[in-house]
């Protein structure tokens, strides 16, 4: 009995020496059925199949007509039938000088006319209903007309204002925006003729409507992550397939190698970390989508696994070995994930579910893909082809909600997604470059936001 006693310790010591994480516990376990293989480990993953949700039969709205005053907004509410359906709807306004509609049916009465609003599936198209929108004509005593202000993106709220028509001076914005600073005023719309506060706009004759436009600021901090002209060759003008090219060509002159699938088991020590050092636990990295702490070496699957932030299956393969696309995440979050796309809603999958901040970092990681391997592509459905990921206007949305923070108060979540970005462009050994979509989240609906009309109202595109 102390041969057998003395054995077992030697055994439990020499494993805790080698793997130096978690093995000790499990020397005194059976032993589990062989690792599967990289591809294996992938394949079970992502052949999960998806809860059957039914198809939408029909659209319920509160109400078939609104009555609006210029400038008063109505929030439309619209349940898809049946109850477990795909919930997501899309609003389509038939006349925008009537009335503008956002993404998340929050309507606003522009001028006096009327219109439809069209509330269809986002899923199912031809299953829909209309609203009728009557805006009504004002009447104006001694030429006095009504200025409106819109945040466009922002959050607060500015009383309507009167001008006698002869000129109007444009006040200072009180709306505000987290991580933007205002820039000007846009007359009629996002895209309109622009005033600074101060301005005057001169031969008013009807009511208009001043939209804030804004400017996105990279919140200051300790960080140390000096890329200074990293990006002197990308101009600002640069919108659409032109900045992907722009990207992609800068990306593939900045990263000197890409580190493989397999780098994941070693070099997860110096990019899952928490930069400021408050969090972190010697020994130990932060899993995606939960900020679990778990081993910094590869131990076989007891505690994480390598996730496919593109799915392999959607052609994640192609970007695989850059580092700045998989992530450590633990075995049940892995196979949870499966394949799905990214939304709120559905079968989709909440990278948010966890930690909110996740969303945003999810979605620029995504956006990084497509322009790393300008073979993907994003899609704004719940599905798409082998080379597709999405859904885009949920992505582009939360790149903006869930904005990147270099402060060292930012949420954790954050700091983390800051230390990956300085770690894989400046430590020696690693790939050189950077995720643009962290340091100019602007670029994101430079690119995508005239997609459709749900992303151009998400970035403020008319």
């Amino acid at each position: 009995m102390k041969k057998k006693y003395t054995l077992l310790m030697t055994l439990a010591l020499a494993a805790f020496t080698v793997s130096g994480c978690d093995a000790f516990n499990n020397i005194f376990h059976k032993k589990e059925q062989e690792t599967p293989t990289e591809q294996q480990e992938d394949t079970n993953k992502e052949e999960e199949k998806d809860p059957v949700v039914p198809d939408p039969t029909s659209i319920d709205l509160d109400r078939q007509e609104i009555t609006l005053d210029v400038g008063e907004e109505f929030e439309i509410v619209a349940k898809v039938l049946p109850a477990n359906a795909n919930q997501a709807v899309t609003f389509k306004s038939y006349d925008e000088n009537v009335c503008t509609v956002s993404s998340a049916g929050l309507v606003f009465a522009e001028n006096s006319g009327e219109t439809n609003i069209l509330v269809a599936s986002e899923v199912n198209h031809n299953i829909h209903e209309y609203l009728s929108v009557f805006v009504n004509e004002e009447e104006h005593v001694d030429n006095n007309f009504k200025v409106f202000f819109n945040a466009n993106g922002g959050t607060g709220t500015m009383s309507q204002q009167i001008t006698n028509g002869s000129s109007f001076t444009t006040p200072d914005c009180t709306f505000t925006y987290a991580n933007h600073t205002f820039k000007e005023w846009a007359l009629g719309s996002a895209s309109g003729t622009k005033y600074v506060a101060g301005a005057t706009i001169e031969n008013i004759t009807t009511n208009i409507t001043l939209y804030a436009t804004w400017e996105y600021q990279q919140p200051t901090g300790e960080i140390d992550d000096d890329y200074g002209d990293y990006y002197s060759s990308i101009a600002s003008d640069l919108t659409g397939q032109n900045l992907i090219n722009a990207l992609n060509t800068l990306n593939n002159a900045k990263r000197v190698r890409t580190m493989g699938y397999a780098g994941l088991k070693t070099w997860g020590k110096y990019t899952e970390i928490d930069w400021t050092g408050k969090s972190n636990v010697s020994g130990k990295m932060f899993g995606f989508y939960d900020n679990a702490l778990v081993c910094n070496e590869w131990d076989n699957q007891a505690t994480w696994n390598r996730e496919h932030v593109w799915p392999k299956s959607l052609g994640g393969s192609k970007v695989e070995g850059d580092m700045h696309m998989p992530r450590p995440a633990s075995v049940k979050i892995n196979s949870e994930r499966g394949n799905k796309y990214y939304g709120s809603t559905g079968s989709l999958y909440d990278p948010g579910q966890y930690e909110a901040n996740y969303r945003g970092v999810a979605a620029r990681i995504i956006f990084y893909c497509a322009i790393a391997d300008k073979s993907l592509d994003l899609s704004d459905s719940n599905s798409g082809g082998s080379s597709e990921m999405g859904k885009l206007s949920d992505l582009l949305r939360w790149n903006l909600e869930y904005a990147p923070n270099r402060s060292e108060n930012a949420p954790l979540t954050l700091r983390i997604e800051q230390n990956r970005n300085k770690e894989m462009y400046s430590r020696e050994g690693l790939q050189g470059n950077r995720n643009p979509f962290i340091d100019h989240p602007e670029y994101a609906c430079k690119i995508w936001g005239s997609r459709n009309a749900t992303t151009k109202s998400i970035c403020g595109i008319n």
